[in-house]
């Protein structure tokens, strides 16, 4: 559930954020990925049958700690989402995000920064070149 919860519900909209986790900001940094992106499906598979030993009536089973003891209703939650188990409705739903990032593009950018300056300035320009690049490819691969 952990893997699912990565794959499909990371909010990459809001790049400071990404910047704060560890994890994600790797994604970003190292491989020029947004940290959730398109495609990632959740499937569940039968049960093979006949089946000798085990019973083969569906129940959702997942492995929870007893501090945590809603993964199974959260993973009841994701497959009901159409956007978490049909392509096409996870593709549109990628693709408002991906649009949403490269349209905030121009509104965040200030045209005082240069003159103002930070430390960190050039870094912090590299990096959301490298966060509206990875937009705007993953909106590429959505067309």
């Amino acid at each position: 559930m952990d893997l699912a919860e990565l794959g499909t519900e990371g909010d990459i909209s809001d790049y400071r954020e990404i910047q704060q986790d560890g994890p994600r900001r790797d994604a970003l940094h190292e491989f020029h990925w947004l940290p959730t992106r398109h495609g990632a499906l959740l499937k569940t598979l039968p049960v093979h049958e006949p089946n000798d030993l085990y019973d083969t009536t569906f129940r959702l089973f997942t492995l929870q700690s007893p501090f945590r003891m809603g993964k199974t209703a959260h993973a009841i939650e994701l497959l009901s989402d159409d956007r978490f188990v049909n392509l096409g409705a996870n593709l549109r739903y990628f693709q408002e995000k991906y649009e949403a990032i490269l349209a905030s593009r121009d509104e965040r950018r200030d045209m005082l920064a240069s003159v103002r300056g930070t430390p960190y300035r050039r870094v912090e320009r590299f990096f959301l070149r490298l966060y509206h690049g990875a937009a705007h490819r993953g909106r590429l691969d959505v067309d």
